[in-house]
């Protein structure tokens, strides 16, 4: 599998992203995520409080048209107190928070930063020589040209009340070749990258006491870059064996694939800062900065860009884990707690097991590629094993870690295939990638005539356990993992349709295409949206009144509802689910031999929600609980019908119609496109008659031939198709 095969390149480095908040709020409740639309009464946390002096409207702001924007705009940059919540439980301890959430004015710029190439593997399995210059070239994502320069990717969440969605576009990949300072050689130009999903989020990537926020978290991205669209620029100054493989390989296959992980992120700005700053207008923003872990390898035929392939280690054990030593004293660390304290803290799940005294952990889930013919076994580890130290990126001593290999009709015999290396200068320098090597195994004969049709397991020596298994059931890929489409669609001239929407997928079993028909199992998800929920748990869809209908060759068969309990829902705050107990609408559909399935969806209701794919021959299916770093799962966000076109073309140019319907919506949930747009609201940079003068911009960056480029506009992809159309009209009109 690409990036786990050779030749490959590791890169390390700092990246940061910088998403807008008040559209994925946890502070107040700002908007209907199913709608698009902003709510008549927005509500702070219930243990929130306004600061005085308050901002308007104190705990609750009254939304009543645009005419409100310029006091709602400055209610979201609003400060408050939040009392006595999650690791603040019993003691009285106060955080601070805006109402537009950490990060009011982000622009979901994302980019890699001071990051390098550290390391590279050529096909003979050999380390690249020290001196091979590719261990000199930076790495970058880069966007498309917005106004004669390029930034960062942009991030975007498909649900923004969800954490298990986001997707990364990005113009471009460049490697550099950096000699000397103020010297940069491009070695290689990688336009049009497909769009990044996140994969394996992980709560446990750092188990060190005091993280705060997303420090302890983890998620995986992974794009690939399409032959025809590389340029591999040949200097006489750059001369790398790696590259040339890299080369050759490239354009012989598919092209490059790129896999990276984002951890140890936070935001560096507090609260009550950031509020200053905004009194006096300094708009500024709050992004998330940690660091990023990738390689690069050749992208093979037959694989998908987007969804990680190969055989899944994704069954999880939990462990019990003592706590590693603080890195700050107990000072600091109620410092840096009260500065960056929000509701948005991400509470890890927690894990079944037996009761004990000690905090629980998993690892996380693991990609295994086998090369027969080097007998070696290699792993992607880029988010399996913690660190103990969010500094120092330390990892966490969990002993030897060993690759097992169980085999047999009933799986109860094991051979030891090596030790796991996974201390921190391997996992950096390799990238997340390490090998485990059979060759000198007195034991390879049986490794070899049992690797195909056994599991894979790692073991805990220090514990005599198994912490994480080869799953034996079917893993449904896609290159669709999020999809957007619209509730209707108007023909000119015609009545509306119902919209739908295609999602392709392909089965597998142990990272082979599946050689026999099976069935498989849709259930139907959504985030929590009838409730400000820093946990943003995922709930079942209610059964009689779905999003959408799903249809395929074969047809699809509405199984009984299936029954699970969610321990998180175990709780008052959730009266709808006494107990936690709860009822997933299930469809069942037949895969036929290959693996090759296309669904069909057609909108019955605008909004989002998820489809889990679950193999039904498993003993106990495992209710999600939060647990959807190692679940299949396709996102889908279906749009509003806003149709326009009963309106004349003089009620469109006007401007109060258009800013209400199109302009004001985005100048408070967006604000950051004030800065560039100055469409208001008063506060803002607000002028109607230079807003005429970007419409040809605008028309420009609203074509959805440009959709998955970094500068179509809206960024977050929440306009409908109705409301483009009235946007495009009122443009045109501006000619």
């Amino acid at each position: 599998m690409s990036y786990l095969a050779l030749p490959r390149l590791s890169f390390f480095g700092t990246a940061y992203t910088n998403p807008s908040t008040a559209n994925n709020n946890d502070m107040a409740s700002v908007y209907d995520v199913d709608t698009v639309r902003l709510n008549p009464k927005m509500d702070l946390y219930p243990t929130a409080q306004a600061v005085d002096p308050p901002a308007p409207g104190g705990n609750s702001f009254n939304w009543s048209g645009a005419d409100d924007n310029p006091d709602l705009r400055n209610w979201l940059m609003g400060l408050m107190e939040i009392k006595g919540f999650h690791e603040d439980e019993g003691k009285d301890g106060i955080g601070h928070g805006q109402m537009g959430h950490w990060n009011y004015y982000g622009d979901h710029n994302t980019e890699f930063q001071q990051t390098q190439v550290n390391g590279a593997v050529l096909l003979s399995g050999q380390q690249t020589p020290a001196t091979d210059p590719a261990l000199q070239l930076q790495v970058e994502i880069l966007g498309d040209v917005f106004y004669g320069r390029r930034r960062g990717g942009v991030l975007v969440d498909v649900d923004p009340y969800a954490l298990v969605t986001s997707q990364i576009f990005t113009g471009q990949f460049r490697l550099t070749y950096n000699p000397k300072p103020n010297v940069s050689i491009p070695v290689l130009i990688a336009d049009h990258p497909t769009p990044a999903y996140s994969y394996f989020i992980s709560p446990y990537k750092n188990l060190g006491p005091q993280c705060e926020g997303f420090e302890a978290v983890s998620s995986v991205f992974q794009f690939a870059l399409k032959k025809e669209n590389l340029s591999f620029i040949d200097n006489p100054e750059f001369n790398s064996p790696a590259i040339q493989q890299l080369k050759r390989l490239a354009m012989s296959e598919q092209g490059l694939m790129v896999r990276y992980c984002f951890y140890d992120a936070l935001y560096e700005t507090q609260a009550v800062e950031l509020n200053a700053k905004f009194r006096k207008r300094q708009f500024d923003s709050n992004p998330y900065v940690g660091k990023v872990l990738g390689s690069i390898g050749v992208w093979k035929k037959g694989e998908l860009a987007t969804a990680p392939v190969g055989r899944k280690l994704r069954t999880q054990i939990p462990f019990e884990y003592v706590p590693p030593q603080p890195h700050l004293t107990e000072e600091e660390h109620q410092a840096k707690r009260r500065s960056l304290h929000t509701t948005a803290k991400y509470r890890p799940r927690k894990a079944a097991a037996v009761p004990s005294k000690l905090p629980t952990a998993v690892l996380g889930a693991t990609l295994a590629e086998v090369d027969t013919a080097r007998q070696v076994v290699t792993l992607d580890c880029a988010s399996t094993f913690p660190e103990a130290d969010p500094q120092t990126r330390k990892k966490f001593d969990l002993g030897p870690m060993q690759l097992v290999l169980q085999y047999g009709a009933d799986g109860s015999q094991s051979v030891t295939i090596g030790d796991i290396p996974y201390d921190q200068a391997t996992y950096e320098r390799g990238g997340g990638v390490v090998e485990v090597s059979y060759a000198s195994s007195a034991d390879k004969a049986t490794i070899g005539a049992n690797l195909a049709t056994g599991q894979l397991v790692i073991y805990r020596d220090l514990t005599k356990t198994s912490q994480l298994l080869e799953s034996s059931g079917l893993d449904v890929l896609t290159d669709n993992r999020s999809l957007y489409f619209d509730l209707k669609v108007k023909p000119t001239g015609k009545e509306p349709v119902d919209g739908t929407a295609t999602i392709r997928l392909k089965v597998r079993r142990k990272g082979s295409p599946i050689t026999e028909p099976v069935k498989l199992n849709l259930e139907y998800w959504m985030c929590v949206k009838d409730v400000v929920n820093p946990d943003k748990a995922q709930v079942p869809v209610p059964p009689d009144n779905p999003y959408y209908r799903v249809d395929c060759d074969g047809g699809v068969t509405a199984l009984a509802s299936t029954q699970y309990t969610l321990g998180y829902l175990n709780n008052p705050t959730y009266p709808s689910f006494p107990g936690g107990v709860v009822l997933v609408k299930t469809d069942q559909v037949m895969v036929p031999a290959g693996g090759e399935l296309t669904l069909t969806l057609t909108a019955l209701r605008s909004g989002v929600s998820m489809i889990r794919y679950v193999d039904p021959t498993l003993p106990e299916p495992v209710a999600p609980n939060f647990g959807w770093d190692n679940v299949d799962y396709t996102t889908v966000r279906i749009l509003p019908f806003d149709d326009y076109s009963q309106y004349s073309d003089s009620q469109i140019n006007d401007w109060n119609f258009i800013y209400s319907e199109v302009f004001g919506y985005y100048s408070v949930i967006h604000p950051i496109m004030s800065k560039v747009i100055p469409w208001g609201p008063r506060g803002a940079p607000n002028n109607a008659a230079d807003v005429r003068e970007f419409a040809a911009t605008l028309l420009a960056f609203t074509d959805p031939a440009i959709w998955y480029s970094t500068i179509y506009m809206p960024i977050t992809r929440d306009l409908s198709g109705g409301k483009r159309e009235l946007l495009r009209r009122w443009c045109n009109l501006q000619q």
